[in-house]
């Protein structure tokens, strides 16, 4: 899930803007990441139907994005691009038991273990709940906080250069 205060795409927004190089653990992990807000539209709406009680959904954004492609979108959005350095399995679990152990925990040995199963769904965010928003959409305008290059990029891009 994405949204303007999440602990995923701000924290790499930060660390891209202070690190000259980013070694990227499970850099081929594949995600579908859906904006916290239609999830909780999807919530209130199931609250009101009949036909959801007792269903499950697949609550979904609409684009599936490898881990690297993720960190490559907040790179450019924020205007800080870094050389990726790419981790294989076991320099990607040693990186995690290193950094659980720092504050934050950036990364945990639990993290790795569970990008190893694509967190993507072959089933789209249900119509009954609207339409899921793309990262595009939203993610440019609350990186703002993070660095004022994204808030320029989306003036920018309106204006149509």
């Amino acid at each position: 899930m994405f949204g303007q205060d999440d602990r995923f795409l701000n924290m790499f927004a930060s660390l891209v803007k202070f690190s000259p190089l980013v070694p990227l653990g499970s850099p081929g992990a594949r995600f579908q990441p859906v904006w916290v807000e239609d999830v909780a539209r999807a919530i209130v709406t199931s609250l009101t139907l009949q036909e959801t009680v007792g269903q499950t959904y697949p609550l979904v954004g609409p684009d599936e994005f490898t881990l690297r492609q993720l960190i490559e979108m907040v790179m450019d959005m924020s205007g800080h691009r870094r050389p990726v350095l790419p981790l294989g399995s076991g320099a990607s679990r040693l990186q995690a038991a290193v950094f659980e152990h720092l504050p934050g925990k950036l990364i945990t040995r639990d993290n790795v273990l569970s990008m190893s199963v694509p967190s993507v769904s072959a089933t789209p965010f249900p119509a009954i709940f609207g339409r899921a928003h793309t990262m595009a959409a939203i993610v440019p305008a609350y990186l703002t906080h993070v660095t004022g290059r994204a808030r320029y990029n989306v003036l920018r891009q309106g204006a149509g250069r």
